[in-house]
């Protein structure tokens, strides 16, 4: 049985400091695509909370923080403020200790992604995703389409439309990306690491956003002006094993599903290769897998 840390993250690349400004969560989610958390940590790396692109969207958008917002003087200024003020105290956190397959099952019963490990001053010893369950199954035929573990309400958006709409219907209804529809066909996938990466393209956190003007003309540009790259469909037909193969050998965590048509029926996410297959799979046998 192997145990959490034997296959957790083990760098900064999902840490930041309590008293960091918001805009270097952008900047680590952007420059590192598919970090969609950060775990907030004190100068001692205690855990106190987590910030999460979605959390950044909601403030972005004027879904919350408008008081904060005005206060501290606009967008911009807000993206300067401390971490703190933005974070989510509640966090998914177990001993690191534990074993990889009951951490696992904590984030499929718990519909997480993202479990912190702690030692007994909770003190951030690793962080676990979703992605080391993923690479642990074997890529084989199971017998199960794609059909039947694929989320089927998604949420599009034209590639005409604005980069403000884009992360406002992010934010209105939880997702963290959008596939770009044209004339029904599946053109590109936009995600929040897109956004972000768009929003504070300099080279350093202090130098991006300072003027109004930068900030409002890059949220009124069309998605069509990112550079987006070519999206990987797949069929819905395909069986479960098929796309594991491709996930290992590239790893891509969101994949747009499509009909004999091409058009567009579903997705399946990282979260739903975990949460999603190990119920049609059933808990004990998917626990086997990735043992």
């Amino acid at each position: 049985m192997a145990k959490a840390m034997d296959v957790a993250y083990k760098e900064n690349l999902y840490i930041i400091e309590s008293f960091a400004p918001l805009i270097k969560a952008l900047k680590l989610m952007g420059e590192r695509g598919g970090i969609y958390r950060l775990s907030v940590v004190d100068d001692q790396k205690r855990a106190k909370g987590v910030i999460s692109s979605l959390r950044i969207l909601e403030y972005i958008a004027g879904h919350k923080g408008k008081i904060l917002k005005k206060k501290a003087g606009g967008l911009e200024a807000l993206l300067q403020e401390p971490v703190l003020l933005f974070m989510e105290e509640y966090l998914h956190k177990l001993p690191y200790s534990f074993a990889f397959e009951c951490i696992v099952q904590y984030m499929v019963e718990n519909k997480v992604g993202h479990v912190i490990l702690v030692d007994e001053k909770d003190c951030i010893k690793g962080v676990i995703t979703e992605r080391p369950a993923i690479e642990r199954i074997p890529p084989r035929h199971y017998g199960i389409n794609l059909s039947a573990i694929m989320t089927r309400k998604v949420h599009t958006i034209k590639p005409e439309s604005s980069i403000f709409e884009a992360l406002n219907l992010m934010a209105a209804h939880h997702v963290r990306r959008l596939p770009l529809l044209s004339e029904g066909e599946v053109v590109g996938v936009l995600s929040a690491s897109d956004l972000f990466r768009y929003l504070v393209k300099t080279e350093g956190p202090e130098e991006a956003l300072k003027e109004k003007e930068n900030l409002e003309n890059r949220l009124s540009e069309e998605v069509v002006t990112l550079s987006l790259p070519k999206p990987v469909l797949i069929g819905e037909h395909e069986d479960v094993g098929e796309l594991l193969k491709r996930v290992q050998e590239r790893w891509i965590p969101y994949h747009p599903v499509v009909s004999e048509e091409g058009k567009l029926a579903g997705v399946v996410s990282e979260r739903d290769l975990i949460t999603r297959f190990s119920r049609v799979l059933g808990m004990e046998r998917f626990l086997k897998l990735i043992a």
